[in-house]
């Protein structure tokens, strides 16, 4: 759904190019016509994104959208680690739906929201 087109939706080719779907249109074609060497991109995928960003406004906003996305899973591990300092020996038969809701009573005190 990269432009607002589901894959196995049939719609008629907008050939207008002032409406916003023929813009978006448009500046996929422009792009993929471009015929880059891949081989000659570099490692940085924004980099040619801000080249490029007057030529391809909406393009260039999808890419820094996407590629702002954070690449670890470091917030994943912090919860883990403190479900495992939740659940020791003596507490082993502590329910799931008990210990979600300690949890994120911690997380909420860490970021001093409360109830």
């Amino acid at each position: 759904d990269f432009i607002g087109v589901e894959e196995n939706e049939e719609e008629p080719e907008d050939t207008d190019l002032d409406s916003p779907r023929g813009k978006k249109t448009d500046e996929l074609d422009q792009y993929l016509n471009l015929g880059i060497d891949k081989s000659k991109l570099e490692s940085n995928p924004l980099s040619f994104s801000k080249e490029y960003q007057d030529e391809f406004q909406r393009l260039s906003r999808y890419a820094r959208s996407i590629h702002s996305i954070p690449a670890t899973s470091a917030s994943v591990e912090r919860q883990f680690s403190e479900a495992g300092l939740i659940i020791q020996e003596r507490r082993t038969n502590l329910n799931p739906e008990r210990l979600d809701n300690i949890l994120l009573i911690r997380s909420m005190q860490k970021k001093n929201i409360f109830l």
